[in-house]
């Protein structure tokens, strides 16, 4: 489900929702989408905060996830480039270059649909 909604998300983001199809009375303001890999938090004890209404705190062990997440970046490190790409005013904040081949598949598999609608219309 995370992924779903980070997909959703990045679309709501490229399509201008917030900045086109919806007028701000206000300044211009700018609109920026974190593409983060793992980052050295305490995402995977995050259930510590689960209020007592709820049921309260739920082991949710798992060694594989936490050694990801204490492998991943520094916060200050993602801090830094947030800062600088909002002044930029970036639309894509991407943190990790290693993961460029993956869009780069994505995009390609796109250009080739887009390549296949062309010659059908021949």
């Amino acid at each position: 489900m995370p992924r779903t909604r980070s997909h959703s998300t990045v679309s709501r983001t490229e399509s201008g929702l917030y900045t086109q199809a919806q007028p701000w009375p206000g300044p211009p303001i700018g609109v920026s989408v974190l593409c983060t890999a793992f980052v050295r938090t305490r995402i995977t004890t995050s259930s510590r905060n689960r209020p007592p209404r709820f049921g309260g705190p739920v082991n949710q062990a798992n060694a594989q996830l936490e050694a990801l997440v204490q492998g991943g970046l520094d916060p200050e490190t993602v801090a830094r480039r947030v800062v600088a790409a909002v002044r930029d005013n970036d639309l894509y904040i991407f943190t990790d270059p290693e993961h460029r081949p993956v869009v780069e598949d994505r995009f390609g598999q796109i250009l080739a649909a887009f390549d296949k609608a062309a010659n059908a219309q021949q």
